[in-house]
């Protein structure tokens, strides 16, 4: 179990086409991100990294379907600790206005381990499942400009 907190800056790359005429158009969001993740397993607490890209399926009122990845990067520090990768993919679900949003998630990944520490301790590095449950929220702090996303999971 690891608790997550993320401030994404995204929307830096957005686009929209037409669908059928009863719904609204599709979007897809793709940006940076900064990440901290606390590991209890491995007593770790990295700062990270990464890029995600959204895709909103079409959909009616305020009803959101979107299909997600992301990946992290936690950089080794000069004692050798941290050095993850995480990659997770998967599937959100919510309302979203003009302004807010609130959504549920499950994203299952994979999670490498390959820190200096982690390789002297374990005797190499490692791979492991990864999966992300819980719920995320947003707020688009202008039209057509970054939107900062605070992502919350326990």
């Amino acid at each position: 179990m690891h608790l997550r907190a993320t401030l994404a800056f995204l929307l830096v790359f957005t686009g929209s086409s037409a669908v059928f005429a009863q719904q609204t158009t599709e979007r897809f969001e793709a940006g940076v991100q900064f990440t901290v993740i606390k590991l209890h397993w491995v007593n770790e607490i990295p700062v990270g990294f990464g890029g995600r890209f959204t895709w909103d399926l079409p959909r009616q009122g305020s009803f959101v379907l979107s299909p997600e990845a992301e990946v992290s990067y936690f950089p080794q520090n000069r004692f050798g600790f941290f050095g993850e990768t995480e990659v997770l993919a998967g599937i959100k679900a919510g309302a979203r206005t003009e302004k807010y949003g609130l959504f549920a998630k499950v994203r299952p990944g994979l999670i490498h381990f390959g820190g200096d520490t982690f390789r002297q301790i374990h005797g190499a590095a490692a791979t492991n499942f990864a999966l992300d449950v819980g719920g995320c929220s947003s707020i688009t702090l202008r039209a057509g400009s970054p939107c900062a996303w605070i992502w919350a999971t326990p």
